[in-house]
């Protein structure tokens, strides 16, 4: 499915680039951990200082060789961050261009990782929440430190 989440990714993209060169914030929500690809590649290109919030029981930040399952919906942020080798010459990705660093993502909610992801969220120095973190400080102390960062 490499190259219909390409092409996809690709229209999304488009799409909110329009909306965003309108000085709109538009509230993106889709079935699919993929649309991110689309969503933040326009994000940052408009907004070059946008942080990432991520909210998800899963890191999302597996690679090729690091997935057990080979699933796309588990590796957006890995493509995100140039972590995916020639992500270009992936079947759909020819315009796709990595746009994120590590300081620029802020996971909340971490539950369910892979061992190569927890290696690479530390590795990569990435700030991470996770539901332990969020049930013994409260929501709102996580999002006030997330603001603060």
């Amino acid at each position: 499915n490499c190259y219909e989440v390409g092409n996809v990714c690709n229209l999304i993209e488009k799409k909110l680039l329009g909306e965003l060169s309108n000085d709109q914030f538009p509230l993106i929500l889709g079935g699919d951990h993929c649309i991110s690809i689309g969503t933040i590649s326009a994000i940052k290109k408009i907004r070059k200082n946008a942080g990432i919030i991520w909210v998800d029981a899963h890191g999302d930040i597996n690679t090729p060789s690091t997935s057990t399952s080979g699933n796309m919906h588990g590796m957006p942020l890995a493509l995100l961050l140039g972590l995916v080798s020639e992500s270009r010459n992936l079947p759909g990705f020819d315009w796709f261009s990595p746009c994120l660093e590590p300081k620029d993502i802020i996971y909340i909610g971490l539950r369910d990782l892979d061992k190569q992801e927890k290696t690479i969220i530390k590795k990569l120095g990435i700030r991470a929440y996770t539901m332990y973190d969020v049930d013994k400080l409260g929501i709102g102390k996580v999002m006030e430190e997330c603001v603060d960062y």
